[in-house]
């Protein structure tokens, strides 16, 4: 009979244990539904949320983007950029196998060409400032969209390293 007591008290244990669980679990869920509502998210009493819409100049669908290996450039007052680019180019291009970052074929020779004379043609004080860097992009952007009026829709800066 020592069994069957034991055997009782054991199953008894389980049933704690298995209460002991639903416990926390029950709080995490009621913390998790409070705090959901407190940051909006549900509830009649809740604000819908604000979503910020960037709309771009370009008519067209965006295509793949070209992401070319960074050169490094001498700026005007001896300092250096190693600068990346990418390229966003328009639904009308297509999109290469196997993109060629290193631009062996020349492609892509005008528009470091056209890098090289923007950016290296500006000072370490015009580039170190977000609003300098900013403006930079925004006229090497333009003079890329002169020299590949159909194929480049913008630019980024996938490295930028002043020195």
């Amino acid at each position: 009979m020592g069994r069957k007591k034991k055997g009782a008290e054991g199953e008894g244990d389980g049933a704690k244990k298995k209460k002991g669980n639903l416990v926390p679990a029950i709080i995490i869920a009621v913390g998790l539904v409070v705090g959901g509502k407190m940051m909006g998210g549900g509830g009649k009493g809740a604000a819908p949320a604000s979503a910020s819409v960037t709309t771009t100049t370009s008519t067209t669908v965006p295509g793949p983007v070209i992401k070319l290996d960074p050169i490094t450039l001498n700026m005007t007052d001896g300092h250096f950029l190693r600068v990346g680019l990418g390229f966003q180019m328009s639904a009308d291009v297509p999109a290469p196998a196997k993109p060629d970052t290193t631009d062996a074929s020349g492609t892509y020779a005008k528009a470091l060409d056209i890098a090289i004379k923007d950016l290296g043609g500006s000072s370490y004080q015009a580039l170190v400032a977000p609003a300098g860097r900013d403006g930079a992009k925004q006229q090497l952007l333009a003079d890329l969209k002169k020299a590949y009026p159909k194929e480049i829709e913008d630019v980024y800066f996938t490295e930028f390293v002043l020195q």
